[in-house]
This record gives structure tokens, C-alpha cells and sequence, in this order.
């Protein structure tokens, strides 16, 4: 015979057996129904009553949160066979319980050949459940900017057209729950505009998003300004008056200067601020008082908690009169075309000075100087005023005689 033959005859033999084969399983599966195992994975797990459960109060279940178990069963093939997903019920009986945290056993039965075949295993058979109160409370809106404001501006105070935003959810969310924010593109926003529908954002106290919440409103409106800053000197405002023999000194004001803001246009006008009017009466007997700054409308600090405190000293006064040699009398901003002729019918020029006692003691006559000032005065005959120096600390209360006639010729 040749090989080719013997070849065929093989296959033939074993097409046949093969065919014999599934016969035979065939026919014992279908008269014998021999037994086998089978696991079905990731059966849902039902949590029932929990309309009992909210009897009790608002609950709601944080964990697990699509509860699943894997099940094997063990029966006759066609018993088996017969049994899916569908037929499979997992439970959880959640009526009995309250808020906290609980290990649940979960229940399962067969809804199709339930006395055919046995449930063998079920994992995980407990669950760790979480039950949680539903609560709310409310947070106070905050804007929170994108993008850089320009150098010499900054972002005012936004205005929301809400204020707070309540939010609902279990315990440990909105305990969880730090603050509630609106995250706002300034960029390109000229002075003053409104800008809708902003996202509230639900953080933690890491900045981290809260999830799971419910939110009375979603967005809200917010109206941005930017304002410009410059900064000015501060001018000192005073009322009232001191006792006659009082007189104030050395007064300063710290900080001497202040950053502002407010509308472009209106900052740009404004080139000093006054502070409120200080009442000489009141800084009797202190040396340093706190004042404010009276704002113009429509401008604000750059920084509302800085402090504006007043320095000064208040001495008491004493009159005290010298006489000074009229021969001292000098002519100031005199022409060298011009003769100068003073009528000197008097040899005595005397002064009355008023000021802090210890410098008026202290005054050295002869540093006091004396003299008429003739600068642009022609030829003619004048009444011209005295004048003094190295008075500056001082009140000049009289001076006598108060002008001296003076006769300028060409020469």
C-alpha cells in the first residue's frame, strides 16, 4: 500500500473518532447531567429598605458605592447551564441601621434552579458599609482672579450678586468643605464690568476640590473694577485753637505719604489728601494723636489697616522784650547808583518776641539782626517795614518803631 493511502486512511479514522467522541459526551451530558462549578464575577449587590433607613432621618450611602461580589455555584451541567447573571440576587439589608460605619453580610440567592444548585461561595460575603447624615450649610462667595492686573493698578472689591451659596450633602463632604470660590479672568476688563456665570468651585482646606455636593445656585454674576493707584502726599488740616501762651511744634505726621485708589480719572486729579481737622484741643497733654484721612468720594486706601499717627510738641509761651541799638539797622538790596538817607530820630529799635521759655531765655541779643529790605525801590522818598533775623523759633509781637522813613537819591 502505498504511503499516500495509508495517510488517508488515517484521517479518515480519525475524523471519525472525533465525531464518535462528541457523540458520546453529548449523550451522557443530556441523560447523565454530570456535576460541575462555575463562578460568576462582579454580581451587583441590591441595598434594600433604604426608605426604612430614611424614615429615621435623611441618609444616604457613601460607601461602597456600586457594590459587587463574586459567586460560585455547583450543580448538574444543565442545572447550571440554565442560571445567569439575571437569576443571580445579591442583598444588602440596610433598614435596621443609622449613621456610622458597619459590616453589612451580603445575601444571595437564586431566582431560577434554586433547589438544583448550591451556592458554594460568595466574595466578599461582609462589606464595610458607610452610612452618612445629609446635611447643608452655608459659605460666604470668594472671587479669586486669573491673569495679572497692570503695574500702577489694582483689582477692587468685587461685587457678587450673591453672597453665600448652601450646600447639601453627607456629613463628611460638607464638614470637608472649606470655602466656596469663583475663579475670575480680569484680563482685558477696562475699569468696572460685570462678568456672568461663574463656576462656584467647593474647596477643602488643602484647595482641593469637593465632590459629591449639592449646590443651591451654580453660578453667580460678578462685578469687577480695576482701579488706579498713585501715591500722595498728606497734608496736615487743624481747627480750633491752643491757650494764648501754648504753641505747637515740630507737628509730623507718619506715614507722610499714602497710596490711593480709585477710578483713572479721578486718581489722576488728585495730587494730595487732607487729613480730617485736628482740634488743637484735643493734643493737649499728649504727644502723639491718631488722625484719619478725609477720602474724597469714590477713593479708598490701598491698604485700609494703615494707621496715621500725629507727632508734635506743644510748648508754653513767654513774652519777653529786647532792645537792640538802632545803629545795627543795615540796608539790604541796596543800587550802587543810588544814596540811602534814614531818618534816624531814634536810637533804640525795640522788639517783642513770644515763644517756647527756655529758647526766649536762651536768645542771644546780638544774634538778632535787624534791617529794611530796598530791593527795586527808585529814587524817592519811602515808609519801609523792619525786618528781623534769627527769629525763626519766635512770635514777633511788636517791633517799634514798625517802619523808618528813607530818603534814595541817584547820585
Amino acid at each position: 500500500m502505498k504511503n499516500s493511502d495509508k495517510r488517508k486512511n488515517n484521517l479518515q479514522l480519525k475524523i471519525i473518532s472525533l465525531i464518535m467522541a462528541i457523540f458520546m459526551w453529548s449523550f451522557v451530558t443530556h441523560n447523565e447531567n454530570p456535576i460541575i462549578e462555575r463562578k460568576h464575577k462582579n454580581v451587583a449587590v441590591e441595598m434594600e429598605n433604604l426608605d426604612i433607613l430614611n424614615d429615621n432621618g435623611n441618609y444616604v450611602i457613601t460607601k461602597p458605592v456600586s457594590p459587587k461580589v463574586n459567586v460560585d455555584l455547583r450543580g448538574g451541567i444543565k442545572d447550571v447551564n440554565q442560571v445567569n447573571e439575571e437569576n443571580i440576587k445579591a442583598r444588602m439589608d440596610l433598614g435596621s441601621y443609622s449613621e456610622g460605619k458597619f459590616r453589612v453580610k451580603v445575601d444571595v440567592s437564586l431566582t431560577k434552579n434554586a433547589g438544583l444548585v448550591d451556592i458554594m461561595n460568595v466574595e466578599p460575603l461582609y462589606m464595610d458599609v458607610v452610612i452618612e447624615k445629609v446635611v447643608d450649610k452655608a459659605l460666604e462667595l470668594q472671587v479669586e482672579t486669573t491673569d495679572s492686573i497692570p503695574e500702577g493698578y489694582v483689582l477692587g472689591a468685587p461685587e457678587l450678586m450673591n453672597k453665600t451659596v448652601n450646600i447639601t450633602g453627607p456629613r463628611s463632604k460638607v464638614e470637608a468643605a472649606s470655602k466656596a470660590v469663583i475663579r475670575v479672568n480680569v484680563d482685558n476688563i477696562k475699569e468696572s464690568e460685570v462678568i456672568s456665570n461663574n463656576e462656584i468651585l467647593i474647596l477643602d482646606k488643602d484647595n482641593n476640590p469637593v465632590s459629591d455636593l449639592e449646590l443651591s445656585i451654580a453660578t453667580v454674576d460678578v462685578q469687577i473694577a480695576i482701579l488706579k493707584t498713585k501715591t500722595v502726599p498728606i497734608e496736615l488740616v487743624f481747627t480750633g485753637s491752643l491757650l494764648e501762651n501754648q504753641n505747637i511744634e515740630n507737628e509730623s505726621i507718619e506715614p507722610n505719604m499714602v497710596t490711593i485708589k480709585g477710578t483713572e480719572e479721578l486718581i489722576e486729579s488728585i495730587t494730595k489728601i487732607k487729613t480730617r481737622p485736628i482740634d488743637y484741643e484735643r493734643l493737649i497733654g499728649t504727644e502723639n494723636y491718631e488722625t484719619r484721612l478725609d477720602l474724597p468720594e469714590g477713593v479708598s486706601l490701598f491698604n485700609p489697616d494703615l494707621k496715621f499717627v500725629l507727632s508734635y510738641n506743644i510748648v508754653n509761651n513767654i513774652s519777653k522784650t529786647f532792645s537792640i541799638d538802632a545803629s545795627k539797622l543795615e540796608i539790604r538790596n541796596s543800587n550802587e547808583h543810588f544814596n540811602y538817607e534814614i531818618n534816624r530820630e531814634f536810637d533804640i529799635i525795640e522788639i517783642q518776641l513770644s515763644g517756647d521759655q527756655d529758647k526766649l531765655e536762651d536768645l542771644d541779643i546780638e544774634s538778632i539782626g535787624i534791617y529794611i529790605d530796598v530791593d527795586e525801590l527808585g529814587e524817592g522818598d519811602y515808609e519801609v517795614g523792619l525786618k528781623l533775623t534769627n527769629v525763626a523759633d519766635f512770635k514777633v509781637k511788636k517791633i517799634e518803631p514798625n517802619n523808618i522813613n528813607i530818603s534814595i537819591k541817584e547820585k
